[in-house]
């Protein structure tokens, strides 16, 4: 069974979707871990990706070492990644998060990462595949969501 990981607990616990399902569009679809210590946050990226067939958030954490925590214990294809959390930076976590993943595609979202600025390009330069400014939160709807999956590489 799938399972996220929950931040309030050192444990798992059941996602909605079910691990080997017949259904061959959840089988090939790109497992997605979030990490961004803002509840909200991560609750409006999985439901956006839920909406789009090719995605399954398969871990939710808030903060680094749970996202370490949990990429022991499961692959990941993408990781969402916020850069200001607390204990620890999401850009100083890149490498570890690269290499402890097996180099899954991480795109940083975070406020600090406007075009061409400059954790932005420090996120390319350690290693992240691509980069995005978060919107305010009564913006992640609509061009933004549309954004988000194009730069995750589906279009569905």
């Amino acid at each position: 069974m799938t399972a996220l990981f929950d931040p309030q607990f050192s444990g798992f616990t059941p996602a909605a979707d079910a691990e080997g399902s017949s259904d061959a569009a959840a089988q090939s679809a790109q497992r997605v871990m979030l990490v961004d210590d803002s509840l909200v946050v991560r609750s409006v990226l999985e439901r956006i990706l839920r909406g789009h067939s090719g995605f399954d958030v398969v871990a939710s954490v808030d903060n680094v070492e749970r996202a370490m925590a949990a990429l022991d214990a499961m692959r990941v294809d993408i990781i969402i990644l916020d850069i200001e959390m607390p204990g620890g930076s999401g850009l100083d976590a890149l490498p570890d998060l690269l290499a402890r993943s097996g180099n899954a595609r991480v795109l940083v979202l975070s406020s600090l990462c406007e075009r061409g600025g400059e954790q932005a390009m420090r996120a390319l330069a350690l290693g992240a595949h691509d980069t995005l400014e978060k919107p305010s939160r009564g913006r992640m709807a609509g061009a933004f969501e549309h954004e988000l999956v194009r730069r995750l590489g589906h279009g569905s």
